[in-house]
């Protein structure tokens, strides 16, 4: 019989370890949850021992449940896994805040390098609006257009074209929406056209200069490195032609007259005399002029039958190309 006893309380104060191992651990949320759990184990204890006493009464008072189950109750040892879990929990509150910490930073650096690249690049396109500024409206309807024709001992830096103004523009206004890069016009001491630097001398109409008269007082204007070539209608009249040689789109160009011509006033003009540019001004207009003779010959009729496998094809499309580029288009529908 005691034997038995002492098995039952044996296993009895089993029981109570493992519940006493049990409890702590679910009791990690609180210092609160840990004083009732110390409680239930003591409850526990005081149970299973009441339990096992009533089964052999000899042995209702043995000091070994009741002693276990306080020393699992009291013993600070058998909270040992609280100040860990806090250990734990204070360890990772400084690892995100030093995550935190170091992502501060990274966010600010990357944002400090962003402002002085855009910085950097406003200030680089800044000196191109000061240097070309437009002065015209922006109406979008030309009230007229005069020639432009830019060129250096070495290069042709504009070839002879049309510029278009707005009403009460002025020649500087007029330069300065043409697309073209001039520097410097907010000083009228044009130096720099289309990035190539040289001594230039600017005329247009009756010798004029001045880039703030109206721009509807004068037909061309030209630039040119040539000191010593001065003013003179027959250049005035060179570059007209020739930039209206430039605006026509219709083959003019690829007319072999005309493009010979047309070269040869282009090459010769920054040296020429006055009487060489009346020279290439009417060789250009005669080249110009067979053009349009030619266009305006006498029309040859051609007739066209389209088969194919022996039978009539309708409707058809015959298009013919001559070799300056002009295109001839029939169309026949009948059945």
């Amino acid at each position: 019989m005691k034997r038995r006893l002492m098995k039952r309380i044996s296993a009895a104060a089993v029981t109570l370890l493992m519940t006493m191992t049990l409890i702590p651990a679910g009791a990690l949320a609180s210092a609160a949850e840990d004083d009732l759990s110390a409680g239930y184990i003591a409850d526990t204890a005081e149970k299973e021992s009441t339990a096992a006493a009533s089964e052999d009464p000899e042995n209702a008072d043995a000091p070994a449940v009741s002693g276990e189950a306080g020393d699992g109750s009291e013993n600070p040892d058998g909270l040992q896994e609280t100040p860990e879990e806090d250990n734990g929990s204070t360890q990772e509150t400084p690892e995100e805040e030093d995550g935190i910490t170091q992502e501060t930073p990274e966010e600010d650096d990357g944002s400090t390098p962003d402002t002085p690249e855009e910085d950097n690049d406003s200030t680089a396109e800044t000196p191109k609006e000061t240097e070309s500024p437009r002065y015209g409206s922006d109406s979008g309807s030309p009230a007229g257009q005069f020639a432009l024709y830019a060129l250096t001992a070495n290069q042709v830096v504009i070839a002879p074209t049309y510029i278009s103004y707005e009403a009460d523009d002025r020649i500087v206004d007029a330069l300065a929406a043409s697309g073209y890069y001039f520097y410097d016009l907010q000083t009228m001491n044009i130096y720099t056209i289309e990035d190539v630097t040289d001594g230039y001398c600017r005329y247009y109409d009756d010798g004029g200069y001045d880039l703030e008269v109206p721009a509807d007082t004068v037909s061309a204007i030209w630039f040119t490195a040539n000191p010593d070539q001065g003013y003179d209608d027959a250049y005035l009249s060179l570059v007209t032609v020739m930039a209206d040689v430039n605006a026509e789109d219709d083959g003019l160009k690829d007319w072999p007259a005309v493009a010979s011509a047309y070269n040869i006033a282009l090459s010769g003009f920054y040296s020429a005399t006055a009487e060489q540019a009346v020279s290439y001004r009417e060789e250009l207009e005669a080249a110009v002029q067979s053009y349009y003779d030619y266009l305006n010959q006498t029309p040859v009729t051609l007739s066209f039958s389209v088969t194919q496998g022996g039978s009539a094809v309708t409707p058809y499309s015959v298009t013919l190309t001559d070799p300056y580029g002009n295109t001839y288009v029939s169309d026949h529908t009948g059945s």
